[in-house]
């Protein structure tokens, strides 16, 4: 996906989410690992949409991008939480989509 944003240009965020899974020292693994993309100017930001924590720093990235004119898209794997994501930023949408656990039978997000 990131070469995708590099060819055409897209500012890229990159956000991981479901970090309250994690404990400190895999955390901490994790952090040193997204270290090499800020060290190459990527913005990374890491979420709990079921905690809120790293929410505020996830909805400036998003509001200054907005406050440019530019507009943000969601795109990662199946299972990731995307919607969970939504729900957590516009709680007023939560009535629009549900969110359901993945799968058991294909590990995708239903």
């Amino acid at each position: 996906m990131l070469s995708a944003c590099e060819t055409l240009r897209i500012q890229a965020l990159i956000v991981l989410n479901k970090i309250d899974l994690l404990d400190s020292i895999t955390r901490n693994k994790i952090a040193s690992k997204m270290d090499i993309y800020r060290n190459i100017s990527y913005q990374v930001v890491e979420i709990s949409s079921l905690t809120h924590e790293g929410i505020a720093v996830f909805e400036q990235a998003l509001f200054k991008q907005a406050l440019i004119g530019r507009i943000s898209i969601c795109v990662s794997q199946s299972g990731v939480s995307k919607s969970s994501i939504l729900h957590t930023l516009l709680p007023t949408l939560k009535n629009k989509f549900r969110c359901n656990n993945i799968s058991d039978i294909s590990g995708l997000g239903k």
